[in-house]
């Protein structure tokens, strides 16, 4: 028997990737079943699929439904699973790769990134057809890479790739302009937050809402700016609450304890429009206009926080007026953070 047969008589017991039950990855089958189709019917030559533009992050789960689906292994010898992230060493990318094809990964810790691609180039043109999935790919300069390390002989190999910045930035642009594109001079700043915000939907869309209606290159600058300084803060959570807070200075003065009070409801709770009458019980909401115009304020105010994405519209009346709405539990907790920081409802 060959040093490529010997290599390769348990390559499927050396799948690296996530092992799901059948019943952990719901919903996606319409998705999976087009992937799946252009992996397995098209043409000889190596071809790259990637996964981009799904809301929020659901294209890692795809990519898992697809890797766990029964009928991957009668169509590729060999699935290798690997994650890539935003902070990657090439070298660390190839070796991965080449513990889906052998065992004896001992002998490969002293080679180098050279060494190793010329491996797997070495099991692929002997081995059958291989399909790599590489998840969170932040450049496609990663592809490009690994793309080296495939021969072209006709077997049909696939790369499949995850990646969230292209998602990342329509989800900025959406959130920013609606129906329209982003300003071209605007692109770069774009892309700059949606950077820094490691590809997280709640920083994006509260970002996006502060900067819902500006297309001065100076604000897109300086919201840029202001982001990447908190990336220097480790916890998740902490550096999160500040781009959050970002947002909240771009508040209007007479809004912030408004927006504030949606720490006094409990985690998770619908909302009622009524909402707007606790403000004004409360003496949030300063005027001397007679109670129907206060409300009309206090309406205008809760669409503005929808505008800004700083809460979800859970309902709407057959007029389009809001009924119920929710926050997002980062947000939640900011609010409440905020309150008792000022001691406002105490």
């Amino acid at each position: 028997m060959g040093r490529a047969a010997m290599d390769m008589v348990d390559v499927r017991r050396l799948l690296v990737g996530p092992t799901l039950e059948n019943n952990e990855v719901v919903g996606f089958d319409e998705e999976a079943e087009k992937v799946i189709k252009r992996l397995v019917e098209g043409s000889g030559y190596l071809d790259v699929v990637p996964v981009v533009g799904m809301p929020g992050l659901g294209k890692t789960t795809l990519a898992r439904k697809i890797y766990n689906d029964p009928k991957i292994p009668y169509e590729f010898f060999s699935c290798i699973w690997v994650f890539v992230g935003q902070s990657y060493i090439k070298r660390d990318i190839f070796i991965n790769i080449l513990k889906g094809f052998t065992k004896r990964n001992e002998e490969f810790q002293d080679k180098n990134e050279t060494e190793i691609a010329e491996e797997i180039r070495y099991h692929v043109a002997n081995g059958g057809k291989c399909l790599v999935i590489l998840d969170d790919v932040w450049e496609t300069g990663v592809v490009d890479f690994v793309r080296t390390a495939f021969p072209e002989n006709k077997k049909g190999h696939r790369i499949m790739m995850t990646t969230r910045h292209k998602e990342s930035f329509q989800l900025l642009e959406k959130r920013a302009f609606g129906d329209s594109h982003c300003p071209i001079e605007l692109v770069e700043h774009g892309e700059g937050i949606v950077e820094k915000c490691s590809g997280v939907p709640l920083t994006i869309v509260v970002i996006a809402g502060a900067l819902r209606g500006r297309t001065s290159e100076i604000d897109w600058r300086v919201a840029k700016e202001n982001v990447g300084k908190h990336l220097i803060e480790q916890d998740n959570l902490k550096r999160c609450l500040k781009i959050v807070g970002l947002s909240y200075n771009h508040l209007p003065q007479d809004r912030k304890a408004c927006f504030m009070y949606f720490g006094a409801f409990p985690r998770g709770f619908d909302i009622p429009w009524k909402l707007i009458r606790l403000w004004i019980a409360e003496g949030l909401i300063m005027s001397n206009l007679p109670g129907s115009e206060i409300e009309e304020i206090a309406d205008y105010y809760l669409i503005d926080f929808a505008n800004r994405n700083l809460m979800m519209v859970i309902a709407k009346r057959s007029s389009g007026q809001i009924k119920a709405c929710r926050v997002h539990d980062m947000l939640h907790e900011f609010c409440i953070m905020q309150a008792t920081r000022l001691s406002l409802f105490q």
